[in-house]
């Protein structure tokens, strides 16, 4: 490769992101940020509920962060949307392999991500904010693994803010999205899927039928368009806001339950040698929810 053509190559690109940047900064947000301390605790915990407390407070931010870079890169793919459409085939292909390909690709997978973040820490925290309810029935058994909502049902069924949540969670990634995105996480993970901006892609599809004959069928897929992107990870955004919100309420009402039962039982406990006030240590990473820089 000649330096004139790397040189040239070079300067089409930063051309292209000034004006990304420029696109980006001129327009405001199409979606909603989350707040960095959008959850509640009681004001004074014993070291029985340290690890639900540790919980709380590092699933809440890690799910407002993941929450935040959807919302971060759909604004990006309008963006880029307004820059690429424009552009010939060869400027399209440039700037989709440099920049988009991977700003796509992660904001359609991550409302599966989102969903199974959400699936864990309501898990945990159901499972930690049970002990409440008395621990003579109460132990520590929790399934290992990934997690998904039937996974946590058991543990959530009590509190009467865990169906609404479920409800609020369950759209997140589901067939509304995976229409609207050709299935894209699926296909990208376990096939070929469709491109972005530019490009189109053939499937070739082997069909076993139930008389046992073998069939083939053929079709093209026309390449993603970045505001048809953009148009469904901010669709899946605003469910995951929804989500957040009915996780909130859930929140606040299992740790009522804890702040109201927290002391008998913690007394019972170091009675008989178990945890006390401010017993242990754990690590903690406090890092405020992400927000695009300026906004």
């Amino acid at each position: 490769m000649s330096d004139d053509f790397q040189r040239k190559a070079t300067e089409q690109l930063t051309s292209f992101y000034t004006q990304f940047r420029a696109e980006l900064d001129r327009k405001s947000t199409t979606g909603r940020y989350m707040p960095y301390q959008w959850w509640k605790r009681p004001e004074r915990l014993s070291g029985l509920w340290m690890a639900w407390d540790q919980m709380l407070q590092e699933y809440a931010r890690e799910l407002a962060n993941i929450i935040n870079d959807l919302t971060n890169h759909v604004d990006k793919l309008r963006a880029w949307h307004v820059i690429v459409d424009p552009l010939p085939d060869e400027g399209k292909l440039a700037a989709t392999h440099e920049f988009v390909d991977q700003l796509g690709t992660i904001a359609l997978g991550l409302p599966y991500a989102i969903k199974s973040r959400f699936a864990v820490a309501a898990g945990h925290l159901c499972h930690q904010a049970n002990m409440s309810k008395g621990l003579d029935d109460w132990k520590d058994e929790f399934p290992e693994g990934n997690l998904y909502l039937h996974h946590i049902e058991p543990f959530g069924k009590d509190w009467k803010k865990f169906r609404p949540f479920v409800l609020a969670l369950e759209p997140l990634g589901g067939q509304k999205f995976r229409d609207a995105s050709a299935n894209f996480r699926h296909a990208y993970n376990h096939g070929f899927s469709p491109n972005f901006v530019v490009g189109i892609s053939g499937s070739v599809e082997r069909k076993v039928g139930k008389d046992g004959r073998v069939g083939y069928t053929f079709s093209q897929f026309e390449p993603f368009t970045l505001a048809a992107v953009a148009d469904a990870g901010g669709s899946a955004g605003r469910g995951d806001v929804r989500a957040a919100g009915a996780g909130r309420d859930a929140s606040r009402a299992s740790s009522g339950g804890t702040c109201q039962q927290h002391s008998s039982i913690s007394r019972s406990i170091s009675g008989s040698g178990g945890p006390t006030s401010g017993a242990g240590t754990t690590g903690q990473r406090a890092h405020a929810a992400r927000r695009r820089p300026g906004r």
